[in-house]
């Protein structure tokens, strides 16, 4: 991921985009970085997430800050200098390119920044998404941006997945998407000795986990429920936990939108993962032993 302020958008910088998870931390860089109190969190259970034709906004009350992302299908290559008043992050998921600006909404900003979008986008984006500080009439001006937009753009192809193994993902919001990722940790854990590494690659409409080692089956024997339970429980935790950042919930919405899932289905993850059951792991176990025999072959 990369991370921009006042500098030229090269081409070279954007086709080099790494891998980004989608439960990876993203925002501004370092030194711009908006900085969260505990008081800065919001409850899930307290959120209204509503979206018109293409433009979603989701209200945080008492958020410092603004965050649009804008979801599109083409790699923009514009040499064009980033305003002060705006960070911006750019990186791939689900087959789109995201573009995420963070501003302070006083109205002068949001002249800057629907000026530079105008300048920056090379067609009209899939999708938009806002969150966090959301000044009135905001949104109906980002649904306003149909173009024309000034900026080039180039075919968004991700590089191939690279990796000695690697295991295709079921799609995000199946049934079976949660039983995979406890399986993936099960696994992960039985190759901890060995130093094997995973990584998830989001960039395409397809995920993948992408291992630094080749997988043999001896790690692929059937799951017991004593080697779930305590995977399934941290998850539980974790999911319990109902609070999130503003730089979260952000990211939930932009999920949700490329993935066409509706937003209660992160409000409802403890539901989903109490409802898992040892049998659907272990069915997740064989589909990705099917796939390391198949590329065995």
């Amino acid at each position: 991921m990369f991370h921009f302020k006042r500098r030229t958008l090269w081409i070279i910088i954007y086709i080099t985009i790494p891998l980004v998870i989608i439960l990876n931390r993203l925002g501004p860089a370092p030194d711009t970085a908006v900085s969260e109190t505990p008081a800065q969190r919001f409850s899930l259970d307290h959120l209204n997430l509503t979206c018109q034709a293409v433009v979603c906004q989701l209200p945080l009350s008492g958020a410092p800050h603004l965050q649009l992302s804008v979801s599109f299908n083409q790699m923009p290559v514009s040499q064009i200098s980033v305003p002060d008043v705006l960070s911006l992050n750019i990186r791939q998921q689900g087959g789109f390119v995201i573009g995420t600006v963070t501003l302070v909404p006083s109205p002068g900003n949001v002249q800057v920044l629907l000026s530079f979008l105008q300048q920056w986008l090379p067609q009209p984006p899939v999708g938009w998404q806002l969150t966090g500080a959301i000044p009135e009439g905001v949104a109906d001006m980002i649904a306003a941006q149909n173009g024309p937009f000034s900026g080039i753009g180039i075919v968004n192809e991700p590089e191939p997945v690279n990796g000695l193994a690697t295991l295709e993902a079921p799609a995000l919001g199946g049934e079976d998407q949660l039983a995979f990722l406890l399986w993936i940790e099960i696994l992960k854990q039985r190759l901890a000795g060995y130093d094997v590494q995973a990584v998830w690659d989001h960039r395409r409409s397809t995920s993948y986990v992408v291992f630094n080692q080749t997988l043999s089956s001896d790690s692929f024997s059937p799951v017991k429920a004593e080697e779930l339970e305590p995977v399934l429980a941290a998850y539980l935790q974790s999911a319990g936990q109902r609070e999130r950042s503003a730089e979260q919930l952000h990211r939930y919405a932009v999920t949700a939108m490329i993935y066409k899932i509706p937003f209660e289905f992160f409000v409802n993850q403890p539901r989903r993962l109490s409802q898992v059951t040892v049998e659907a792991v272990d069915r997740m176990r064989e589909f990705t032993l099917e796939q390391i025999t198949q590329s065995a072959r």
